[in-house]
């Protein structure tokens, strides 16, 4: 999670992660810099789980579901 794996599932899950911390009052700033990013890093990843739960991707629908 902490990594910077770009595997399709690694990535999935750490910004479906972020979006969940974004949902639960964390700053982006507060998650970029727990996860080592930049806030626009985060804020990219947040769009991209936002848009992926949108399309109902199995897999990011899987973590997200795990996470509430």
């Amino acid at each position: 999670m902490l990594g910077k794996s770009r595997v399709y599932d690694v990535a999935s899950a750490r910004e479906t992660y972020w979006l969940y911390l974004r949902q639960k009052g964390l700053t982006v700033r507060k998650i970029a810099a727990t996860f080592n990013r930049s806030h626009s890093t985060v804020l990219s990843g947040i769009n991209t789980a936002q848009n992926l739960i949108a399309t109902k991707d199995e897999w990011t629908l899987s973590c997200f579901g795990k996470l509430i």
